[in-house]
């Protein structure tokens, strides 16, 4: 977008200043370099705002652009902008936006609206015209005319100072104008200040709302058993809740209110020292006078002193306890030395409050165990007494199958990397099958053995010694040479 028009000639109605002949001749002369010529409105207008050191700078710029502008176009304010240290690409970009003429236009229009805007009424003393009087006869002439604000006519006729009493209408005097200017003084003099009526400072307030404040009706007094009552019934749910919100809300008070009514019982210390303590803290239980008792209950014989103790269910959680030291967290084991089923004994664990101990020691035994065992299923399945199924859903319900099977992968990175060609491999095909079968890997080593060893077998298995020149490349035993010549069906 450029800006190719006429330049508006508004911004001379905010000009005050006025500029020198050749610095308009010298700013024109460098808007024409820049492929912006002007006329001298916008230049003035320019210019009317600049100081003597931007006239200094702009003289200085002129003779370092006198072969070459720094950028095109550039106008008269861009050329101020250039001078005040503003970029020469920014100053020609505003330019050519068409930023310096929508500054222009909003400085006047500015002007324009604080030129026509009228003064507010309280600065433009309403003038009445008084009656001249003669010079030398103590009357104010023209040079010494005050300012009187206008009073209304009154309704009613205005009593003469003189009689006393109400002038008619249609009678004259010619102390009239000095009559009616003594009575305009002893009006002002005797009306309120409107100003002091208006402007009401905050202590005057409130001091005027307490004035209105209706008394407060003092309540009638409350029988001396009714308070202890409902003190001791505000004591009780403050025992039960442990929170002045919660008793607020039973009773259907709020907060203020409720603290109000402890302060009028002098509960207020004792209440909260109930929300803040503890359970040894509470105030003993009393019965209620005139209250039934519960049902009867059948008196025991006492147990003779010697007579052996029947066994009672508090001892259950101290067998419970000493069979899990004994056994440790197997529940299988756990549950046929207590002559439970595994759900019931699960169900006595979590009935007791040892179920989290007991799941955290069983997690650690199942780390521990298929550590011991080198990620075998089999031989943790076989020392915990369970199926491989079960061992699965145990490793489920403990949230253990993404770190078991961390474990396994580990294991099976070193049956394939720990062992060296041929003779370990070799055992360890023929040795550890259900092992390697078990973690998963025993049908890829045992293909690379294949391969290897068919390749040696190809080249020996016509010479009459053919198997035990087998034996000596790969560097095993006579048996580990048979027992490898059968599983792989070497002919």
């Amino acid at each position: 977008m450029t800006f190719d028009g006429a330049f508006s000639k508004v911004r001379t109605l905010v000009a005050t200043r006025e500029s020198s002949s050749d610095l308009i001749e010298l700013v024109r002369e460098l808007c024409r370099r820049a492929a912006r010529p002007v006329g001298d409105v916008e230049i003035r207008g320019a210019l009317a705002l600049t100081s003597a050191r931007d006239e200094t700078a702009l003289r200085k710029l002129a003779k370092l652009a006198a072969t070459r502008p720094p950028a095109l176009p550039l106008g008269p304010f861009a050329w101020l902008d250039v001078a005040r240290g503003i970029d020469p690409a920014v100053a020609a970009a505003r330019e050519m936006g068409g930023y310096y003429a929508l500054l222009a236009e909003r400085d006047a229009l500015a002007a324009l609206l604080q030129a026509r805007e009228p003064a507010p009424a309280a600065l433009l003393p309403a003038r009445e015209p008084t009656p001249a009087a003669p010079p030398g006869k103590g009357g104010a002439g023209p040079e010494r005319r005050e300012a009187v604000l206008v009073q209304p006519k009154p309704a009613v006729p205005v009593p003469s100072p003189a009689v006393g009493k109400p002038r008619p209408p249609g009678a004259s005097s010619r102390a009239a104008p000095v009559a009616s200017a003594k009575t305009q003084r002893a009006a002002k003099s005797r009306a309120p200040k409107q100003e002091d009526d208006k402007v009401e400072t905050p202590a005057a307030r409130k001091r005027r709302q307490e004035l209105l404040k209706p008394e407060p009706v003092a309540a009638p007094p409350v029988p001396r058993a009714q308070q202890e009552a409902r003190a001791q019934h505000l004591l009780g749910l403050f025992a039960y809740h442990r929170d002045a919100p919660l008793v607020a809300r039973a009773l259907g008070l709020g907060m203020a209110e409720l603290e109000r009514e402890l302060d009028s019982l002098k509960l207020r210390r004792k209440a909260f020292r109930l929300v803040r303590g503890i359970d040894s803290d509470l105030p003993a239980a009393t019965a209620i006078a005139g209250a039934s008792s519960g049902p009867s209950v059948r008196r025991r014989a006492r147990p003779a002193a010697g007579a052996a103790k029947p066994a009672s269910t508090e001892s259950a959680p101290v067998l419970l306890k000493a069979a899990l030291k004994a056994v440790g967290p197997r529940r299988s084991a756990l549950a046929a030395r207590l002559e439970l089923s595994v759900p019931d004994l699960l169900a006595r664990l979590r009935d007791d409050g040892l179920e989290r101990d007991f799941a955290d020691a069983e997690r650690n035994l199942l780390r521990d165990l298929y550590v011991h065992n080198r990620g075998s299923t089999k031989g943790v399945a076989k020392e915990l007494g369970a199926s491989e199924s079960e061992l699965r859903a145990l490793i489920a319900e403990r949230s253990l199958a993404r770190e078991i099977e961390g474990l396994r992968e580990r294991y099976r990175r070193q049956a394939r990397q720990d062992i060296k060609w041929p003779r370990d491999r070799i055992e360890q095909v023929l040795r550890e099958r259900v092992y390697l079968e078990d973690l998963g890997v025993w049908e890829e080593l045992h293909r690379e053995v294949d391969v290897r060893a068919k390749l040696l077998w190809k080249d020996v298995r016509k010479k009459p010694d053919g198997l035990e020149l087998l034996q000596k490349t790969l560097r095993i035993t006579p048996a580990d040479a048979r027992e490898l010549r059968r599983m792989l069906d070497l002919r």
